[in-house]
């Protein structure tokens, strides 16, 4: 005898949905390491079905910090340039990533005062290209150690001013970053223009 039901009972996406967000509701005020573990059970919700991916890696790059030591990089292996060549192989394979991306975060560990030089994160060939693909960003801090901005390569700087001029962008955090053109400041959706 057959059971009346051969497929299991199927629930609304919007269930799926809400089990995703309470898994990601502390992720935004949670400590790194914390912040880690909510990623990576993301990570492994997106690989459940396709009713779990889309809202998945909603949350998986609603965020994105990219941390640069000191130029020149010790070597072309170190974590932060491999998790950055990792992020722009994921941005080059599905485009639509970097429209999830809301909050973009750069943060020097080290003084760029002594090398007199952005730190290497500038001066990747493909971040201008990265950085113009964030039409959804809401929130931009740079948090730079010294940046001259008449140090940044012209595209990059070219390619900031386009990501800080947004229409959705919302916050803009500027922390020891010199010589940066006034002109810009005044971007329409800015509440909090200077952190």
């Amino acid at each position: 005898m057959e059971s009346e039901c051969d497929e299991p009972p199927k629930l609304p996406q919007e269930i799926f949905d809400l089990i995703i967000d309470q898994i990601s509701l502390k992720m935004s005020v949670a400590p790194i390491v914390v912040d880690r573990r909510i990623r990576r059970a993301l990570v492994n919700c997106s690989l459940v079905s396709r009713g779990f991916r889309a809202r998945s890696l909603r949350h998986i790059f609603s965020r994105v910090l990219i941390e640069a030591d000191a130029w020149p990089p010790v070597q072309d292996t170190s974590p932060d340039i491999k998790r950055w060549n990792d992020f722009l192989d994921i941005v080059d394979t599905n485009p639509a990533i970097a429209t999830m991306v809301q909050t973009l975060t750069t943060q020097s560990l080290s003084s760029n005062s002594v090398e007199e030089q952005p730190a290497w994160i500038w001066t990747i060939p493909t971040l201008p290209r990265v950085l113009r693909s964030l039409t959804h960003i809401q929130a931009f801090s740079l948090d730079e150690s010294g940046l001259e901005w008449n140090m940044l390569p012209l595209d990059v700087a070219s390619a900031l001013i386009e990501c800080i001029s947004c229409p959705s962008l919302c916050t803009l955090k500027m922390k020891e970053v010199y010589a940066f053109p006034l002109v810009h400041s005044s971007t329409a959706g800015l509440s909090h223009p200077w952190g």
